[in-house]
This record gives structure tokens, sequence and C-alpha cells, in this order.
């Protein structure tokens, strides 16, 4: 980055990652044995920092993206980049991978990369730290798998703020970040960073302040950031997987201006925490993996100004007019729902009713046969009069009928 700006200053043109390597290599670290480092670090790493540095630079000239700045340490994600070049690298057994430059590294979490004993092959990977943690992420081929039935109906997705996803089949996904749980990691975040805060502004004024404690500090705010991203990440994951196993033919989803939505300053963190841009990535490889036709609706499609029955479109339709048919929709089809629930507490009401008439019937033909089994007109009248109840009547005549039996 530092010798193509510059290149820049001076007016010559720009230096590929091909060039770049050649110079690295015999001009710039025989000059400078400080640097001479780089040669013990694995070498494929060091091609791909350089390859990632010539993308960040082509999209500046082709103004994708602002331009290209160091990182910072404390900022950035540290990742180190290995491939496979013989046979004995890239192995992983059940509770141990083995990394080019490093060796063999003992894995915390067992079972989620397959094993060589299995057939499975590494072709390459990343080894990189978030909050503390050091994690190893692999690239291994795998053989498809199509499970999509084309005779099901497709289902469209319809994302939002209030819920996270609303799909045609009538399942509805709620919103992860209003739950009780990220409510109070989000409460403590907010809790820890003033802390942190704090330690800075004491470290400007001159305080007695030990850089220590704020490293601390910030590990304690990395570790909750890491932890509210991997809760919503994995609901994500959980969504999609449900979706897809419902084995549809094609799945719509719509074309968001996500970059539009943020910059809306009342919006922009509930747009952010939703994450839909990583939502439509993770669908759209999920549905490559399964064969099922992803289909992208146009941001600009008229849905709600087209007439469901003849098709016709209503171009003067303002957004307060679909808000009013929105709310008398949802009135219409709460008034059918009491309804409908109103019908089956009626019917279960008469049901209950029909079981009990029928079971005093029985109950009345038993004790007619009881009474003129043995004749007990005097008893009968004696217990009416002595004002018991109807189960109590029940209970002596069965008991005096069995006993005489």
């Amino acid at each position: 980055l530092a010798h193509n700006k510059e290149l820049y200053q001076n007016g010559e043109k720009f230096m590929s990652s091909s060039k770049f390597r050649v110079w690295l290599n015999h001009e710039y670290l025989p000059q400078h044995p400080e640097y001479l480092w780089i040669k013990e670090a694995y070498s494929k790493a060091v091609t791909q920092a350089v390859n990632h540095g010539q993308t960040a630079f082509k999209k500046f000239f082709d103004h994708e993206s602002a331009f290209p700045k160091f990182k910072k340490k404390g900022r950035s994600d540290v990742k180190m980049y290995f491939v496979k070049n013989n046979p004995k690298d890239c192995r992983c057994e059940r509770h141990r991978v083995n990394i080019p430059s490093l060796g063999w590294v003992r894995i915390k979490e067992k079972g989620y990369i397959p094993t060589t004993k299995e057939g499975y092959t590494i072709k390459s990977g990343h080894v990189s730290m978030k909050a503390g943690r050091y994690y190893v992420s692999a690239l291994i081929e795998i053989p498809d798998n199509k499970t999509a039935d084309p005779s099901n109906e497709g289902i469209g997705i319809d994302l939002g703020l209030k819920d996270f996803a609303i799909v045609s089949n009538g399942k509805t996904y709620k919103n992860i970040n209003k739950s009780a749980r990220l409510k109070k990691l989000e409460k403590r975040l907010v809790r820890e960073q003033r802390c942190l805060s704090r330690k800075y502004e004491n470290l400007k004024k001159g305080e007695s302040t030990q850089r220590a404690n704020i490293q601390k500090q910030k590990l304690k705010v990395q570790k909750l950031h890491h932890k509210i991203d991997n809760i919503r990440t994995d609901y994500i994951n959980k969504t999609i997987a449900e979706i897809v196993k419902t084995k549809p033919s094609y799945i719509t989803i719509e074309d968001l201006n996500v970059s539009g939505m943020m910059k809306n300053k009342h919006l922009s963190r509930a747009v952010a925490s939703q994450k839909f841009y990583e939502f439509r990535i993770k669908l759209k490889a999920k549905s490559r993996e399964n064969g099922i036709e992803l289909r992208v609706a146009d941001r600009w499609y008229p849905s709600s100004k087209i007439c469901h029955c003849c098709g016709m479109i209503k171009k003067d339709l303002k957004l307060s007019r679909t808000k009013g048919e929105e709310k008398m929709a949802r009135i219409r089809r709460n008034s059918e729902q009491t309804l409908e629930f109103k019908i089956e507490q009626a019917e279960a009401k008469v049901a209950r009713t029909r079981e009990a008439h029928e079971k005093a019937v029985d109950e009345l033909k038993k004790l007619y046969d009881i009474r003129k089994a043995y004749q007990r007109d005097e008893l009968l009248k004696a217990l009416e009069s002595s004002h018991r109840s109807y189960d109590e009547i029940l209970a002596f005549i069965t008991s005096s009928a069995e006993e005489k039996s």
C-alpha cells in the first residue's frame, strides 16, 4: 500500500501483485534486513495478502469502495491464509488439524470439520482471531446433494423489522433482536462500553489509568459484540435451514435497498441488526446446494398496486391508502379469526352438554333398573326427602344393591 502510494505521487503506474512480489523479494528485502521475517512466514499467506491489496485497489479504481488504508491492530480481524501444497499438509483428525508452518494444532470444538479418514481433503483455509479466540475455517470439496422436489409449490419471503421474515405458507419468524436475551446483552454492552470510554478519558486527562486495564476492558466489549453477533447468525442459519427443509420448487425474495435504508438515522441500527444481506447470501448458497431456484424480485415491482384478480395496475395508489387498506384487512382478518374461535367454543360447549346429557340418561336408567329390581320406593322417598344430593343417592343405592347381590 505504501509503495503504490509512493508510485502514485511520483506519477508512475500502479504495480500489480505479481510485479510487487518480484520487487519485494529482489529489491526491497535485500536492502532492508529488518524485514526479513517476512521470509519466515508461510509464502502462500504472504501472496494472499498481496492479492488482497490488489483487490482493494481494483475496487477503488472501479469506484466501488474508498481508498485502501492500513489495518489497525485493535480494530481489524487478524487472519492467516494456508493452502495444501503436499499430501502431508492440511490434514484433519477428530481433535486436531495440521496447518502449514504451524504443525498439529488442537481443536476445542470437535466434529465440525470433516476428517481425512472420512475421505475428505482440505483445499485451503484461514486461521483468524476474534475477541481473544482463534478460529480455523477450511474449504473442503464435497459431493452435490440436491434434494429439491419440483412438484412442490414455491414460497415467497418478506423481510422486515417488526418480524424478521414472513413466509407465504403462513410461517412467521420473529425478530430475534426483541428477545429478552439479546436486550439483556445489549444493555450489558452499553455498560461495558461506557466503562471503556471513561478509561480512555482518564488516560487523556493524565490520570492513573493503566493501559493493561484498557486492554482487558476492550476484550470484554469485543466478547460481548462477538456473542451478540453469534446469536443473530445462529438464528439466521436455523431460519434458512427450516425454510429449505420444506423443499419448495422456488423461493422468491425482494431486492432490498439496504444501503438506502441505512441512511435513515432512526432505523439504521434496527436495519443493521437484522443482517438482511447475510440472510440473502446464505439463502442463495443453501438454495444452490439443494437445487432450489432463488428468484429475486425487482425492488421497483409494484406488488401493492397490482390487483390480485384482474392484474390491473393502479399507478396513483398512495402509501397512506395502502396502509389504510392494510389496516382494514388486518381488522377484517382479526374479526374472522375471532368469529371462528367463538364458533369452535360453541361447538365444544354443545358437545360437552350432549355428552353430559347422555351420561345423565344412562345413570337414570341404571337407577330405574336398581329400583325395579330391589323395590326400594320407600328408601328413595326417604332419601329424596332428606335433601341429599344426586351423587349421594346414586352412591348409596349402588352400594346397597351390591351388598344385596
